[in-house]
C-alpha cells in the first residue's frame, strides 16, 4: 500500500471518529464520507498491478471505467450505511437522520454511478495522454 492510499484511509478513519460524535442533520458529511470511501476503494482496486504497456497505452481503459462506475455506484449506499451506523450508535429522539433523508441519499445512486464512470474515463484518458506524449 502506497503512502497516499494509507494516508487516505487514516484520514477517513479520523474523520469518521469525529463525525460520529458530532450532532448534525446535514447530508453533506455522510455523502462526503461515502464518496471518500468509494474513492479509497477505487484506488485499491485500480490498475496499479498492471505494468504500463508503452506500445499500447490504452490498455486498461475499460478496467478504469468499470472501477470508476463501481466506486460511484457504491458511494451512496456507503453514505446511507454510515448514516444508519450513526443512528444506531446515538439512538436518541429526535433521530439525526429521518427515513426520508436516508432514502434521498440512496436515490442519488444513479447520478453518482455516472459521475464515477466519467471519473474512470478521465483517469483512462489521462493515462493514455501521459504515455503517448
Amino acid at each position: 500500500m502506497t503512502n497516499y492510499r494509507r494516508g487516505l484511509w487514516i484520514g477517513i478513519g479520523i474523520f469518521l471518529f469525529f463525525w460520529i460524535g458530532y450532532e448534525d442533520r446535514n447530508l453533506v458529511l455522510p455523502v462526503l464520507i461515502g464518496g471518500l470511501i468509494a474513492l479509497a476503494l477505487a484506488l485499491e482496486l485500480g490498475p496499479r498491478y498492471r505494468k504500463v504497456d508503452v506500445e499500447n497505452p490504452s490498455a486498461g481503459r475499460w478496467e478504469a471505467i468499470l472501477i470508476g462506475l463501481l466506486a460511484g455506484t457504491l458511494a451512496m449506499p456507503i453514505a446511507a450505511l454510515s448514516m444508519l451506523v450513526k443512528l444506531s450508535l446515538h439512538a436518541h429522539v429526535p433521530a439525526d437522520f429521518s427515513l426520508g433523508q436516508v432514502l434521498s441519499v440512496l436515490g442519488r445512486t444513479p447520478i453518482w454511478a455516472g459521475v464515477g464512470g466519467l471519473a474512470g474515463l478521465a483517469a483512462a484518458l489521462s493515462r493514455r495522454v501521459r504515455y503517448e506524449s
